[in-house]
């Protein structure tokens, strides 16, 4: 069980690394091509690499936090792994997300939680 929570929580600080990394990489080659290049394929071709370098890191972020412990339903306490697609397009603060429960199909924001039980 220790493990699994240190596992967990492993992968979550990776999440916000991976994330600021992909970020500040982005904003770095944007402000790079808009305010030091004059070339327009040159531009064109380095907004182009920051923005496939932010939807990656964005992407390989979500999946860590996906995998990274529960998401825990407020009205009945059950705990899973949502699917991906909820996931992707559920409305969320931070690590909290409106999701519905596949046990009793409640609708609520739920929290991330580390612990299966």
């Amino acid at each position: 069980m220790n493990r699994e929570r240190e596992y967990a929580k492993l992968l979550l600080a990776a999440e916000t690394a991976v994330g600021i990394i992909s970020v500040t990489a982005f904003c770095a080659l944007f402000f790079t091509a808009v305010l030091c290049l004059t070339d327009v394929v040159r531009q064109s071709v380095l907004i182009a690499l920051a923005t496939i370098l932010l939807l990656g890191g964005v992407f390989f972020a979500l999946r860590l936090e996906r995998l990274a412990g529960y998401y825990a339903c407020k009205r009945c306490g059950h705990r899973y792994i949502p699917d991906w697609k909820p996931f992707l397009f559920a409305m969320h603060v931070g690590r909290k997300r409106y999701l519905r429960c596949p046990n009793c199909g409640e609708i609520s924001w739920q929290d991330k939680v580390i612990d299966a039980k």
